[in-house]
């Protein structure tokens, strides 16, 4: 596998977990995804979230 391959591939899991996250999050109608995140012991490497109404 070439390392642009797998670079790629690391990426869309990455993003893929992160939806999932988001999805357990709303489903569970939480308030915080940041602290709920980090409650599951997941750590995303971006700083800030935006909700939208």
């Amino acid at each position: 596998m070439s390392t642009d391959k797998k670079n790629n591939d690391d990426e869309i899991n990455y993003y893929r977990e992160l939806l999932n996250d988001w999805i357990k999050f709303k489903n569970e109608q939480a308030q915080d995804f940041v602290n709920w995140c980090k409650s599951k012991g997941e750590d995303y490497h971006w700083r800030n979230v935006y909700y939208y109404d």
